[in-house]
This record gives structure tokens, C-alpha cells and sequence, in this order.
């Protein structure tokens, strides 16, 4: 009809017709222009004038300030050397997230030193156990448990034991672990500043006798530490935390190492459903230094100690 239209027109006014016909074409490509795609982003370009101009008035709850912000988050998303506006640093969030995703370790004091307890889930059977190592000797006092990815943590492991034995040539006494901890953190805080770098996607748990004191440090990818009387890392950490905020020092000063292994052997439990308590790495530092157990030959200890 409308060609028609325009065709009379056109025979008898050539000029008139013409212009009318730009019109309607002008006016069809102004109405179907969405180079955006904000009326309906899967729409076929193909659509009629008329569907076009009522989708633009009942699509009036959009806002194109919500594809601007999701934009600035890409931009804060993908790097590591900027702030994200509201004061985060989105990649070392994603670093603690791989520390989430590790299996849980965890350790706590006890009347005379520190327990150190690693889950090791076998994804197959097929794998050697001997070959999966979450606990690690720095020196003959201190030991070091990880979770997250193994081999960041094997990277870290290795230049803590360097420095111990630099510390000890140079100086001719063990390197104290506060030391040694912020030596480690300096490490991983200098991957948050610099481009072409990623955080380390690890954290541990540095244990350590020294003279009379117990020390256990919690290392994050961030680069920063605390000192606990327990701590957990990994799967279900801060319900991990939690429960153990329940014992505070009590424990360092009343319980045994049977006890403390019980307490955590139970807790591993109740945290994952498929705990299997022969997967379990175990080491005592106390005053005779590092000790590493499977978990049948500790039990076969604890059965010697009593």
C-alpha cells in the first residue's frame, strides 16, 4: 500500500514523490539504528518500525549505568596494580579464593609444642602418597604447612629454606622466625605491585620452637601475617577458626598431644564428609625440632609415648 502510494505520488509530482520516499527511508533507518543493542540485545536487526518503537517505550527500566559499571570493573578486574574504587585489590581476592579451594590444613599448640595436620585427598588411586607433600622442614625448628596452588607454595618453600641457611653461615645462629615470616610476605607483597606479575595463590602456616616460645604464623597471599595460638587454612577455614575459638590458650597449657591430635582428627571430620584419616600428613615441632608422621606410623607413636 505504501508503495503505491508512493508511486502515485510520483507520477504527479515527480519532486514531492521522491522526497517522500527519503523520508520514510530516513525515518526507517533512524528507528531500526540500536548499534548498542539496548532495546533487546537478541533481536534480529531485521524488525519492523512499528515493534522497534513500542520495544524502546516498554523498555524503560534499563540502565546503561549498570553496563558502564560492570565495564569499570573489568578494567580494575585484570590488573594488579590498581585500586578498585571502592578500595580492593579484585586480584588478590581471587588469590585467596585458590586458598579456599585447597585442602585444609591446620595447627594448634599444645602442652609441649605444635601440631601440624594436613588433609591430603588422592583423586586417584593409582597415585604414590609418598609423592604428595603438604608439610615441609624449613629447618631443624621450623616447619611449614600450605594450601592452595602446590606449586606456588614450592617456590615459597624453597627460598624460605635459603634464607634460613644463608641466615645460619652468615651468623652462625638460626634465623628467628619473625624474621623469616616477613622475609616470606615481602615476597608475596611484592607481586601486588608490579605489572606482569600475579599474587602468589597460596597461604601457610609457618610453625616454630624457639628456646622456650611456640610460634605459629599465618601467611596470606596479600603479603600479610598474623601470630594465632591455632589457625586453619584451606577448605572450610573460618568454620575451622570458629571452632577454635573455643579452646583460645586452654589448650597450649592443659591438653596432650593425643588430645590435640583427637581434637583435630574430629574437626577434619565434621569439616568434609569424605575425611579419610589415613590421608593425613602430621608433624610435632617442640623443643627436639621437626617430626613428620604418616598417619599410621603417628598412631603407632602416640601408642609408644603412653
Amino acid at each position: 500500500m505504501e508503495t503505491e502510494t508512493l508511486v502515485c505520488l510520483r507520477m504527479h509530482d515527480p519532486r514531492l514523490g521522491s522526497r517522500l520516499l527519503i523520508f520514510f527511508v530516513e525515518a526507517a533507518a533512524l528507528l531500526t539504528y540500536d548499534p548498542l543493542n539496548i532495546v533487546n540485545p537478541n533481536r534480529s536487526i531485521h524488525v519492523s518500525t512499528a515493534e522497534n518503537y513500542n520495544n524502546r517505550r516498554k523498555d524503560t527500566h534499563h540502565d546503561p549505568r549498570g553496563d558502564l559499571r560492570h565495564q569499570e570493573q573489568m578494567q580494575y578486574d585484570t590488573t594488579i596494580t590498581q585500586f578498585s574504587p571502592d578500595g580492593r585489590i579484585l586480584q588478590v581476592e581471587y588469590a585467596r579464593e585458590a586458598v579456599k579451594r585447597g585442602a585444609l590444613s591446620a595447627a594448634i599448640k599444645f602442652r609441649d609444642g605444635i601440631l601440624v595436620t594436613a588433609d591430603r585427598p588422592y583423586h586417584s588411586s593409582m597415585v604414590e602418597k609418598s609423592s604428595k607433600e603438604k608439610i615441609n622442614k624449613v629447618n631443624p625448628k621450623c616447619c611449614c604447612v600450605s594450601s592452595g596452588l602446590v606449586a606456588d607454595s614450592r617456590v615459597l618453600v624453597d627460598y624460605a629454606r635459603r634464607i634460613s641457611a644463608y641466615h645460619e653461615v652468615h651468623y652462625s645462629e638460626p634465623i628467628d622466625i619473625t624474621n623469616l615470616v616477613t622475609r616470606i610476605c615481602n615476597v608475596k607483597r611484592s607481586m601486588t605491585q608490579y605489572g606482569g606479575a600475579r599474587p602468589f595463590g597460596v597461604s601457610m602456616l609457618f610453625c616454630a620452637a624457639q628456646e622456650t616460645e611456640l610460634h605459629i604464623f599465618e601467611t596470606d597471599p596479600s603479603g600479610a601475617f598474623k601470630e594465632y595460638n591455632a589457625a586453619a587454612i584451606g577448605l572450610n577455614a573460618p568454620k575451622v577458626k570458629e571452632m577454635l575459638e573455643d579452646i583460645r590458650k586452654d589448650f597450649q597449657t592443659t591438653y596432650s598431644l593425643k588430645d590435640a591430635f583427637s581434637y583435630l582428627r574430629d574437626l577434619f571430620s565434621d569439616m568434609n564428609e569424605s575425611f579419610i584419616p589415613e590421608n593425613l600428613e602430621i608433624c610435632i615441632v617442640d623443643a627436639d625440632g621437626v617430626r613428620k608422621f604418616d598417619h599410621p606410623d603417628f598412631i603407632e607413636y602416640l601408642d609408644s609415648c603412653n
